[in-house]
């Protein structure tokens, strides 16, 4: 009768398998390390959109502004063209916050004309914060991207040199990369707070519209929302 195969036995077998699960989870953890120091580095050479990590819980600058009012600054979105009166969204954020919100919104302004303005409209109101919503119209009058971004880039310089929190409003569509680069430069730049994608799922929705440009009462209501999930926390900081 032939013999069968022999086997290693359990005392041979165990010290070895001990050995390799030992060995294999130092590969791993030297792996696992590896991979995270490899996200961290390529997250700092090449950091994603703002929204993606920015959050206003970092320094802000001005956070803690003395100034007196909060001021939206813009074009027809902030005059509220297309609401009943009443439901524009500053108008919205004053209610929600209980203090008043001043409407700096002028009808059809380009960003150098709101430039312009800037002094006699804001500045001089002794500002402690201050909405930027402000580009539709240069998209609009195709006003160069570098002209639009340089004269937004000087709002929010100007309203901190002032003292005030700057708030800089997405506008532009958020899925064309140089337009989010330009935004993030502003704010990183800057230090300023930032609401993101103040448009996206109102421009394209007939019942948030008034026309193809602008809210109706719901729309803005959401653009006020948005905005005051941002400003909310600098405004109740002490």
């Amino acid at each position: 009768m032939a013999e069968l195969p022999k086997t290693r036995s359990d005392s041979e077998i165990k010290p070895w398998t001990a050995i390799w699960k030992y060995l294999s989870n130092i590969q791993f953890l030297c792996q696992f390390s590896f991979c995270l120091v490899a996200m961290s580095f390529l997250l700092f050479i090449f950091p994603g959109p703002v929204d993606s990590f920015f959050d206003n819980t970092v320094y802000i600058t001005n956070q803690h502004s003395t100034g007196s009012n909060i001021i939206c600054l813009g074009d027809s979105l902030t005059l509220g063209k297309g609401s009943t009166p009443g439901h524009d969204y500053p108008s919205f954020l004053s209610r929600a916050l209980g203090i008043n919100v001043i409407n700096a919104g002028v009808d059809g302004n380009e960003t150098g004309e709101a430039l312009a303005r800037l002094d006699k409209d804001v500045l001089s109101k002794d500002p402690k914060m201050v909405i930027i919503l402000l580009g539709g119209n240069d998209y609009f009058d195709e006003v160069p991207l570098e002209e639009a971004f340089k004269n937004l880039d000087e709002i929010v310089k100007r309203v901190q040199a002032k003292g005030a929190i700057a708030v800089l409003v997405e506008i532009g569509p958020s899925y064309i990369p140089s337009l989010q680069k330009r935004y993030d430069q502003i704010v990183l730049t800057n230090q300023s707070a930032y609401v993101p994608k103040i448009y996206d799922g109102i421009l394209f929705n007939s019942n948030l519209r008034s026309d193809f440009r602008h809210p109706n009462d719901e729309g803005y209501k959401i653009i006020a929302h948005r905005i005051l999930k941002v400003i909310k926390p600098l405004l109740e900081e002490k």
